[in-house]
């Protein structure tokens, strides 16, 4: 049996299994979360994002975990065509989410929250050798779910290199497994997560996560709101996807392609899928479920 760790970073429930490998690998996996998170977190003010978005305007010296997280969300912004921004931040924030989620309910922050849509992914500046990044001013950068994503695969990635000879590890429905699978995956039903499992998936390698406008909602206005932001019109994406769950290589590429697909409509986030090697399901609003070519081998 692997040796597994359940707890809670990143804002959300973990769950680490390692399978062979030296010995702690599950609790070397929460530290290593546990770094990441305090890297990443734009809740934390001490946090390497921090800093990069109030120094926007300014390199700023940073991590090689921070240079990669930043480098890959610009490629994930390329490969979407704008669909996925990690710079929508001002607009992640008027929409209220200016506090982390368990604390939505409390009042707002002193001070108010910046407004507006950010756009300004292309002139983020990523210099590799020097290890630093530099935003232009007034644009702020939210690593939002490719922080998780790319946290499960780093683990993932380091518990082999270290011995194991497979790991699964699952960052608030972001996973990412290889070796000694398959690996069993149950995708909630995201209307109601309580109900029984939409789809049950065996995976023997690969990524899994699920962009969903029915999870992390609050109330705003008098209007329900959620975090996931149209990058045209500046406000909580709206249309007739519910949730999409994507499948391909890499957990932070499974995040850029769901949020971009559920941008794109039902008909648009299967071709979409289609186009970029991966596969997946959609739920649309009224409940119906589409399957993206390829997913078939998937189900278990």
């Amino acid at each position: 049996m692997p040796a597994e760790a359940r707890f809670e970073a990143m804002g959300t429930w973990v769950h680490v299994m390692c399978d062979g490998g030296p010995a702690g690998g599950p609790a070397r996996a929460r530290q290593r979360i546990e770094q990441l998170e305090a890297r990443w977190s734009r809740f934390r003010p001490d946090s390497e994002v921090s800093r990069l978005n109030r120094a926007a305007g300014r390199p700023v010296l940073v991590s090689s975990d921070t240079v990669t997280l930043v480098r890959l969300a610009l490629a994930g912004w390329r490969g979407t065509s704008g669909r996925f921004d990690p710079t929508v931040l001002g607009a992640v924030l008027d929409a209220g989410y200016d506090r982390s989620f368990e604390r939505l309910g409390e009042p707002a922050p002193a001070g108010g929250t910046p407004s507006g849509l950010d756009l300004g992914a292309v002139a983020v500046a990523v210099d590799e050798r020097c290890g630093t990044v530099a935003l232009p001013t007034g644009v702020g950068f939210d690593p939002g779910g490719i922080g998780k994503g790319l946290a499960a695969d780093l683990v993932v990635e380091e518990l082999l290199a270290a011995g194991a000879s497979g790991a699964c590890v699952n960052i608030g429905g972001d996973l990412r497994a290889e070796g000694d699978g398959p690996w069993p995956v149950d995708l909630a039903d995201p209307f109601d997560s309580r109900r029984p499992p939409v789809a049950g998936l065996a995976l023997d390698r690969g990524a899994v996560a699920t962009s969903s406008r029915l999870r992390r909602t609050w109330w705003r206005g008098g209007a329900r709101r959620h975090h996931i932001i149209d990058p045209v019109t500046g406000r909580p994406a709206e249309g007739d996807v519910a949730a999409v769950t994507v499948i391909t290589g890499e957990a932070w590429r499974a995040e850029v392609l769901g949020t971009a697909a559920l941008l794109a409509g039902v008909a648009g986030a299967l071709d979409l899928l289609a186009a970029r090697n991966a596969t997946g399901l959609v739920v649309d609003t009224d409940g119906t479920l589409h399957t993206a070519p390829g997913l078939e081998p998937f189900l278990a």
